[in-house]
Formats: structure tokens, C-alpha cells, sequence
């Protein structure tokens, strides 16, 4: 039976999450959760993430060449973010602000949704060392019930 596509909640929805540094310090090994997963039957489509650095008083010092991104359940699972390199951001020594918009927003793309997954920020290859400043991120996103 077709589903009724026009019955779908596209209302957008806010997220604000603070990554603090000792969750920095190890966000390879552990993803931050910024919007739980939705039940059964529910997809997150993810828009945008907004990533407001706030310089503390040491640099962070970072190992490899790791970017942030926006995933399902973890740094493994379908990427919904474009990436931000962590050179450039949090080793520097001003607070920064970047945006990070879904590919599909960017390019017009298509990307893979994962039905009851979690969005988790991660930073793929290496965490940061050192540094002590925090992460404010507001993720838009949308619930989507999807009958299945």
C-alpha cells in the first residue's frame, strides 16, 4: 500500500548541545550524541549543525589530520554531514563559529537515512590533545515518520 507522503511532519526541529573539553579530548573513541534516536518508524533527517568553538586558554593540539562530522550512531555509520577539518578551528586561539550543512542541502545530492539512529558529532582519525575550550553546536534536523 502507498504511503501518504503529504501526512509527513516536515516541521523543523532545534538541538543545542555543549561538547565540553574532557568530551573533546576523546570524541574518536566516544561520539557525542546531539539528538537521540526517534523510536521505530522514524528517521532524523539531518539539515545543519552550527559549531560555536569557545576559546578557553590553551589552544587544543591536534594529532592527524581529523574533521568533525554529523553521523548516524557513529563515526562508522552514514555520514549526513558535510565535514570540518579541526586544524583551523579549535587549535586556534579566538573563538570561531563554522557551519556545516548536510551534502544533500549543499550539492543537491541524495544520501542514505538510517530508520531509529541517533545523530552523533565525531571526529574522524585522531582525537585533539590538550586545549581546554568548548563546543556549543545547534543541530536542525526533522523527524520524520516514515510508516515503515
Amino acid at each position: 500500500m502507498a504511503k501518504n507522503i503529504a501526512a509527513l511532519n516536515w516541521a523543523e526541529h532545534y538541538a543545542d548541545v555543549e561538547i565540553t573539553s574532557a568530551e573533546l579530548l576523546d570524541l574518536y573513541a566516544t561520539a557525542k550524541e546531539l539528538v537521540a534516536a526517534p523510536g521505530p518508524g522514524n528517521i532524523l533527517q539531518f539539515e545543519s549543525i552550527l559549531l560555536a568553538y569557545d576559546y578557553g586558554t590553551t589552544e587544543y593540539t591536534i594529532s592527524g589530520s581529523g574533521s568533525f562530522g554529523v553521523y548516524y550512531t557513529n563515526v562508522s555509520g552514514q555520514r549526513v554531514s558535510e565535514t570540518r577539518p579541526t586544524t583551523g578551528f579549535i587549535d586556534q586561539t579566538a573563538d570561531i563559529i563554522t557551519l556545516m550543512p548536510s551534502p544533500n542541502t549543499a550539492g543537491g545530492g541524495s544520501a542514505s537515512l538510517t530508520a531509529n539512529a541517533p545523530l552523533m558529532l565525531c571526529v574522524a582519525s585522531a582525537s585533539p590533545t590538550a586545549g581546554n575550550g568548548v563546543l556549543h553546536a545547534r543541530v536542525i534536523y526533522r523527524v520524520i515518520a516514515t510508516g515503515l
